[in-house]
């Protein structure tokens, strides 16, 4: 009875939330199509929810800006979603899903090109209703490429059937007919020819059902793909003519050759899913918003992408640099974006979404020193911009005025090989507080100049105070931005007390043992959350490589708190199981081996918590060729851990 209550509770907040960040948004200054998408509550996965983040999310302090960014009420669905999933397992009563075996391969990897999404750099997904079953045709991933489009190479695609590939019976299935009547065989191998829209890509299963000849039905392995209406199958046993029958894995829902110059940083999606906004890595840096539906509609595949026609895609010039290290960030409520150039330069762009894209005037862009720039990061509490650099300094603005905040720039880096900010500031809105990371210090918290690699945490509002700790040997490689545990963000994780259970992993590179990488934690104490400014005693070897250069760090509780990375030496990616405050189990249970993934991973997304098959899954590419898709840069989900 009385879990029958919590439950009950949870639900009357849930919809308490959505009351509340719905009226807020009818009277922001959102178009009217993205305020009726998300009357059904769509979602937006992408590199910014990893870095603006509404810790104790069921707080009316973490509701309440809901009004400012959607971010903070996906956050809370998500804390949500979480939480039953545990309390589902600490209770007999109530019906718990299985957890499986974690499987040691790809659910499906469809091939790219000559590249995948920039290292560091993410692809973006879009969930059309969260409160609903998980969409085959409506949810879709969209993955920047970065090499330079052709005729016969996208730079931009996006694919649906998601939830589909190898292992268990997927949610998602496309229904397929062979044609012609006939195939050509040789030997083993049968090339059955299809229309252009299915896009097989090489790694894929495809069932074959109704053939004339019954051995030839079955499922079978794409194993290369000659061109975009073609793929071959084998078996031992010989194949022979075409039939109707089922693929197994994703489908290409449109890739286009857009501008002519590769895509360095991440994309962007609309909060109705209808529109992708990126930026060329050409100089000046080009700011392009598509829509992919629009006329003449969705089309081309990987290796054909189509032309986007002047109605599909608009686009505004910055006016000066190179952009090769900045996404775009994008205010939802005020149809805002902020991006970097390479020459210090932070700029504005207006009407992202609901209007004409362009340049905002006056005090934009704002001069953040001459070198490459992280994404910049609006924290939505103080109103207050931030942005690193390469030259190791932190920069904050206030973007009314164009003005710097107390104690901006903030000497974080020592500007050396490794001494700069690699990748944007991770922003704790409710608490006011924010994180980054260098491989190579500045003079900063005690710590002498060029002495060690470090973690920094400084206030929203100003500078003068930060917290320091160590996480390695100096000048080694670049330091990615971490991420914390479930417990930081919920206040407790699976009956664990708060705040000395609260922790940010982050990985760096441990001089005593041949400066090889090691995933550190950092605890911390008090309200609101003081860093320590020494690692917690806990701390794993992830390879015995040199300098090996990790991912950026991936977070999600699904049932248990898991950690993803990619490790680009070992060419692998991994989890960890953070659910305790013991020391990190690689692999969870059954300490299961790491996935096997050519040059190792750009950085990874996670999308729901649900219980539908294959439906809980992480995404990347592959940083090398992979003989999964042809040779060729692999698009890769892997379902969370094994857990379904």
């Amino acid at each position: 009875m009385f879990t029958g209550r919590l439950l009950l509770h949870r639900h009357w907040v849930r919809s308490l939330a959505a009351f509340i960040f719905l009226t807020l948004l009818a009277g922001s200054d959102v178009g009217s199509v993205q305020k009726a998408a998300l009357e059904r509550m769509g979602q937006v996965v992408d590199w910014s929810n990893r870095h603006i983040l509404y810790p104790q999310g069921n707080s009316l302090r973490a509701l309440a800006l809901s009004q400012r960014d959607p971010r903070a009420y996906w956050n809370y669905l998500r804390l949500s979603q979480a939480a039953e999933e545990r309390n589902a397992r600490l209770d007999s009563s109530r019906p718990m899903r299985p957890v499986r075996v974690v499987r040691e391969h790809a659910d499906w990897s469809a091939a790219l090109g000559a590249a995948g999404t920039a290292p560091n750099m993410f692809p973006a997904k879009y969930s059309f209703n969260v409160n609903a079953t998980p969409s085959c045709t409506s949810d879709y991933a969209v993955f920047a490429i970065n090499v330079a489009p052709s005729g016969t190479q996208a730079n931009i695609a996006a694919f649906n059937n998601l939830y589909s590939g190898a292992g268990a019976a997927p949610t998602c299935s496309t229904p397929i007919a062979a044609s012609p009547a006939g195939a050509t065989e040789a030997g083993t191998t049968v090339t059955i020819k299809t229309s252009s829209a299915h896009g097989y890509t090489v790694n894929e299963t495809v069932t074959v059902a109704g053939a004339g000849v019954a051995g030839y039905n079955g499922t079978w392995l794409v194993t290369s793909v000659p061109t975009t209406t073609t793929f071959t199958y084998t078996t031992a046993a010989g194949l022979a003519a075409s039939g109707g029958g089922t693929a197994s894995g994703p489908t290409v829902a449109w890739a286009f050759e857009a501008g002519t110059t590769r895509l360095r940083s991440s994309p962007i999606i609309s909060l109705d899913g209808t529109k992708v906004a990126f930026v060329s890595g050409s100089n000046p840096a080009i700011f392009y918003v598509l829509t992919p539906g629009a006329a003449p509609g969705p089309s081309g595949t990987v290796t054909a992408p189509a032309t986007p026609a002047a109605a599909q895609l608009a686009s505004v010039t910055l006016t000066t640099g190179a952009d090769s290290d900045s996404s775009p960030f994008v205010d939802y409520y005020n149809d805002i974006a902020y991006v970097g150039t390479n020459n210090g330069r932070v700029f504005k762009i207006t009407g992202v979404f609901t209007g004409t894209p362009t340049l905002a005037g006056a005090p934009w862009p704002l001069l953040a020193g001459a070198t490459t720039l992280t994404g910049p990061v609006i924290d939505f509490n103080t109103g207050n911009l931030f942005v690193g650099s390469a030259n190791g300094n932190l920069y904050g603005f206030n973007p009314a005025t164009g003005a710097a905040i107390a104690s901006s720039p903030l000497a974080v880096g020592s500007g050396r090989a490794d001494g700069g900010i690699t990748d944007s500031p991770v922003v704790d809105v409710t608490n006011g507080l924010l994180y980054v990371a260098t491989g190579d210090n500045a003079a900063i918290g005690g710590h002498a100049l060029e002495t060690n690699a470090i973690v920094v945490q400084a206030s929203t509002s100003s500078f003068a105070t930060v917290q320091v700790a160590t996480i390695g040997t100096t000048e080694v490689a670049p330091i990615h931005a971490g991420a914390f545990n479930a417990a930081y963000f919920s206040g407790s994780a699976n009956g664990i007390g708060t705040t000395s259970a609260w922790y940010f992993y982050v990985c760096g590179v441990n001089a005593a043992v041949n400066t090889r990488p090691f995933l550190y934690r950092v605890g911390f104490t008090g309200t609101p959350p003081v860093m320590n400014t020494t690692v917690d005693a806990t701390s794993v070897q992830l390879s015995t490589n040199n300098g090996e250069v990790c991912s950026p760090l991936t977070e999600f509780q699904n049932g248990v708190d898991r950690l993803f990375l990619g490790l680009l030496t070992s060419a692998q990616v991994e989890f960890f199981d953070i659910s305790t405050t013991t020391t990190p189990t690689r692999g969870g249970t059954g300490a299961v081996a790491p996935v096997a993934e050519a040059g190792g991973t750009s950085g990874i997304i996670v999308d729901n918590v649900s219980a539908a098959a294959q439906a809980s899954s992480i995404y990347f590419t592959t940083q090398a060729n992979s003989a999964n898709c042809g040779t060729h840069r692999c698009a890769v989900k892997l379902t969370q851990g094994g857990l379904q």
